[in-house]
């Protein structure tokens, strides 16, 4: 994942990125009045912040040799930006003065690939229409689950647990398919969600609400689970797990749920796991497969590592899924993976292949 070229140069982005932010806000602030009359000191903190995480990403790209990563980053940076109250031109002026400070502070020897991501992320974003960045909804209006979907969503926007627990609880107690709820309901509210938060339709609490109560909702769809699986006991062990540094695991679980109501013996451990810790549990456990998930593309190097070291002290296979593999087509090889699902019902399916 990467050579050792793509390496030296994260880690020359990393030792340098603090000093590339700050460089590239200043030129933008302190030699462009206008830029402070429209933003203001609030727009300088913000375009601070944006640049340390434009260059976070950067660098994460670089590392795993796979600019894709962070064109499909710049786009979604830029439409949230859009939709947030900068312009265009800002965002543009973002990616350009990263770019020009990032080729004068590295070694010649290791700026080329870095700029040339910013380059390909630039010219994506000037080839986006302008105006608002149009951003299609994630829910499926052809759905048989869609009203309830819409009355789960409209209930996590209220802030209404209760009601948006018993919308999934009732659909499968009045039969609908327990993956088809999780599917149809769960996770295209979730990622609804995200997309108001990026609209600026709702605030940071309320996206983090909707995920608190999710966690709720799975939990209280749980025995439907249990009960599936007694009907298909495979009496074979699995664990699930988000891998270290990985905070995202709403999909973890829904993978875990999905497997064990298959059959699975499933060991589901969360998110930010430690590979040592891990690796002990699938021997004791005698694992056929460990699935482990990443959401972000910082997180590759840390799955690269734990997929390595299952590999050297336990006899399970490895299966990988998240964002980032449906955007790097093949990434899931280079990472060390026996296999890749790409949604939880590809999941079941892979699993049952490699075991």
């Amino acid at each position: 994942m990467g050579d050792q070229n793509n390496r030296r140069a994260s880690e020359e982005l990393d030792l340098h990125a603090e000093e590339i932010a700050r460089a590239a806000c200043e030129r933008l602030f302190d030699k462009a009045e206008e830029t402070v009359d429209v933003y203001g000191e609030r727009g300088r903190s913000r375009f601070l912040g944006g640049a340390r995480t434009h260059i976070a990403f950067l660098s994460d790209a670089v590392a795993v040799g796979h600019p894709e990563l962070f064109v499909d980053y710049a786009r979604w940076s830029y439409a949230t930006l859009v939709h947030h109250g900068f312009t265009g031109a800002f965002v543009d002026g973002l990616h350009s003065l990263i770019s020009d400070v990032v080729s004068e502070v590295l070694p010649p020897s290791v700026s080329g690939d870095p700029v040339s991501y910013l380059t390909r992320a630039l010219e994506c974003i000037r080839e986006m229409p302008s105006g608002m960045p149009d951003l299609p909804s994630f829910m499926d209006e052809t759905s048989p689950l869609s009203p309830v979907a819409h009355r789960y969503l409209d209930a996590l926007v209220a802030a209404d647990r209760d009601r948006a627990v018993n919308s999934v609880v009732e659909a499968v107690s009045d039969g609908a398919a327990l993956h088809d709820v999780y599917a149809e309901v769960i996770q295209r509210s979730q990622r609804e969600l995200g997309r108001k938060w990026q609209l600026g339709e709702i605030s940071v609490a309320q996206e983090h609400f909707g995920s608190a109560v999710t966690q709720v909702a799975l939990s209280q769809l749980y025995p439907f689970v249990r009960d599936t699986r007694r009907e298909k006991e495979r009496n074979q062990s699995i664990i699930v797990a988000a891998c270290a540094n990985e905070l995202h695991e709403i999909g973890t679980r829904i993978v875990a749920d999905n497997l064990e109501a298959d059959g699975w013996d499933v060991t589901y451990l969360g998110g930010n796991q430690p590979s040592q810790g891990l690796v002990e549990l699938a021997r004791r456990k005698q694992a056929r497969v460990v699935a482990l998930s990443v959401t972000v593309s910082c997180n590759l190097r840390s799955l690269e590592g734990m997929v390595q070291h299952i590999r050297e002290n336990s006899d399970a296979r490895v299966m990988v899924g998240g964002y980032p593999f449906q955007v790097a087509e093949g990434l899931w090889r280079e990472v060390g993976a026996d296999a890749c699902g790409t949604d939880a019902s590809d999941a079941v399916r892979v699993a049952q292949t490699i075991a």
